[in-house]
């Protein structure tokens, strides 16, 4: 019975011996609740999902010697 327990309180026994860390909890305490009337809402505006867009068509393959060759550097590189 112990050893179906353990994986889950382990992990339970070493969170509550942890410290809580004020400088987080400070930082949170900045920010402004969603629910509240008076912030403004950032204006964005509409823009293209998709830029810069270039159709391409398939083409039909070249031979892989040549292109070999063209990528290959011009002196042996020994391999």
């Amino acid at each position: 019975m112990l050893k179906k327990f353990s994986p889950v309180a382990l992990p339970l026994v070493l969170a509550a011996c942890q410290t809580a860390q004020t400088d987080i909890l400070a930082d949170m305490s900045a920010l402004t609740s969603a629910a509240n009337p008076t912030v403004s809402i950032r204006n964005v505006g509409a823009r293209p999902v998709v830029t810069e867009y270039t159709h391409r068509q398939p083409v039909d393959p070249k031979p892989w010697r040549s292109l070999n060759q063209g990528r290959a550097p011009a002196t042996g590189g020994g391999s």
